[in-house]
């Protein structure tokens, strides 16, 4: 791993010299070793700007030669006033964790499509159950004396409460990550990826971790991206499932300062469009992002929202030609999560025939061509291809049959629990 890719990156985001200094360690040390990680949290309920330039600006970190780790806050989604007003009637007879799973697969598709590789997903209430389950060391205890420690003042929160508690939990998982899931990390995660209004609490947690003696050294190194504006009306922000009217709708009532526009074109826009259209009464005009943030002063409120509405669709129409892979990459291992799910799986996998249709699930067979080969009724090799579709072990698609995952993992310690 070459610390000059790293050096590039650095040049966009921002760090503090104690970071920089640590992180330089870090990568000189790890040539040759094991890869470092990086960790991110989000929710993500649909394709929006905001998603996607967190998940651009993590590619990054890929192509320099990091893992990446990503909680995806479930927790959120389903308490969030969108998917209570909007989603909520539309993800019909699916249950939540239909839902979530779906959301997970669309991140994972979004992370491939963009180059992303070696990324895991896990999802906060899964992290949770182990965090709190965890007694050697007795995690949950930690985490609540730590937060007893942090002054509200000093964390400049200004979200919503829920982020008091998220954003700790961000910095707790990444230090024992290789605690709660020792079936996938040998160590801690090394790298804490933050948008700017993260960092405060982000640091202050790291700091109280580090005071208390939890960790040796203030890690996990935290890297701040630069600020991507949040242009949110009414719980909805621009995805790309919105038409052009529906993002200046959005646009329209948004009440930016000039930074935020500039911000806008700079961090975001960019990304995907190496050109612009500056929309005016006097007709269009195509420039560069950062040419068209350097005129943004001088533009009218009417003239900013008309060209920022056109180039927000424009983004999302040039993301998604970005983004053709459709397919969520297969995982290497199916997790197995409860006690429960280790008792279905048993229930399963038992049967010699289940085996025989695992084996033969390689994606060139159809369902009746494989009830033919292992000699099996159509609706009783149907009925096995169910029970391992809803365990995570095969999936169909175009008629085939095909193994969604090469094994499975089991943590006795927190998965078997009663």
């Amino acid at each position: 791993m070459a610390l000059a890719d790293f050096e590039k990156i650095f040049a966009d985001f921002t760090l503090s010299k104690q970071d920089r200094e640590t992180l330089n360690s870090i990568m000189a040390s790890s040539s040759g070793r094991e890869r470092p990680s990086v960790f991110y949290s989000l929710t993500h309920l649909k394709h929006n700007y905001i998603t996607f330039t967190h998940l651009f600006n993590l590619a990054r970190f890929s192509q320099a030669g990091c893992n990446i780790v990503i909680a995806l806050w479930d927790m959120n989604i389903l308490s969030s006033p969108y998917f209570k007003k909007i989603e909520f009637e539309k993800y019909g007879n699916q249950t939540t964790d239909e839902y979530i799973k779906q959301k997970k697969d669309e991140i994972l598709r979004l992370a491939a499509s963009l180059g992303i590789e070696n990324v895991k997903v896990y999802t906060s209430s899964e992290i949770w159950a182990r965090f709190t389950q965890q007694r050697e060391p007795h995690l949950f205890t930690k985490y609540y004396s730590v937060l007893s420690t942090i002054d509200l003042d000093d964390s400049e929160l200004n979200d919503k409460l829920s982020y008091l508690l998220q954003l700790p939990a961000d910095i707790f998982f990444a230090n024992f990550f290789h605690v709660l899931y020792p079936e996938d990390f040998r160590k801690p995660i090394e790298i804490a990826y933050s948008a700017p209004r993260r960092k405060n609490l982000y640091f202050v947690t790291r700091k109280a971790m580090y005071n208390s003696g939890l960790i040796s050294m203030e890690s996990p190194v935290i890297v701040v991206s630069k600020e991507i504006p949040r242009i949110e009306i009414d719980t909805q922000i621009p995805h790309w499932d919105m038409s052009l009217g529906e993002i200046s709708s959005i646009v329209s009532k948004w009440q930016f300062s000039h930074e935020e526009m500039q911000d806008l074109y700079r961090n975001v826009i960019g990304n995907v469009l190496k050109e612009v259209e500056f929309v005016s009464a006097a007709g269009t005009k195509k420039m560069r992002p950062e040419k068209f943030a350097e005129l943004v002063p001088s533009l009218s409120r009417e003239d900013l929202v008309a060209s920022a509405s056109k180039n927000i669709f424009s983004f999302f129409q040039g993301a998604k030609e970005l983004t053709k892979i459709v397919e969520a990459p297969k995982p290497d291992f199916v997790n197995v999560r409860t006690k429960k799910e280790a008792l279905q799986l048993g229930a399963v996998l038992k049967s010699n025939n289940a085996m025989r249709i695992l084996v033969l699930a390689n994606g060139t067979r159809t369902i009746s061509q494989i009830a033919k080969e292992i000699n099996m009724q159509l609706s009783n090799t149907s009925q096995y291809i169910a029970r391992l579709r809803k365990l995570g072990l095969v999936a169909v698609r175009d008629k085939k049959v095909f193994r969604s995952a090469r094994g499975i993992k089991i943590n006795f310690e927190s998965s078997l629990k009663p």
